[in-house]
């Protein structure tokens, strides 16, 4: 029989892989754009103003990837925190239930 995998499960799947691919993205457009300004044709004042600038639009880029990934660690805290505390009332309904079933058997069993 084929198992089912819960959506926690796919959507933790889904989204794992993601950091690495950005930051080799991002760590290839600063080398690319270094090598094509270094090789342009013009005068080592407008080059290393150059440099400065895309340095600039790097880091604005690398801050907004910061921020995204923090924000989804914090929604995937958030639904950890829910999934545990869910888990936690579940958990403790079934006692509940466990040690009323427990006490009415209890009264069934004759006294020794």
């Amino acid at each position: 029989m084929a198992e089912v995998e819960r959506p926690e499960v796919k959507e933790k799947k889904k989204g794992r892989n993601w950091v690495a691919p950005v930051i080799g993205f991002a760590a290839g457009s600063v080398v690319g754009a270094v090598t094509a300004l270094l090789y342009a044709p013009q005068s080592g004042k407008e080059t290393r103003e150059k440099i400065k600038e895309r340095v600039s639009e790097v880091s604005d880029k690398a801050g907004a990837l910061i921020e995204q990934s923090r924000e989804a660690i914090e929604d995937a805290k958030e639904k950890m925190t829910h999934a545990y505390e869910d888990a936690v009332d579940r958990t403790s309904s079934v006692i509940s239930q466990a040690k009323e079933k427990l006490g009415t058997k209890k009264k069934d069993l004759p006294e020794e």
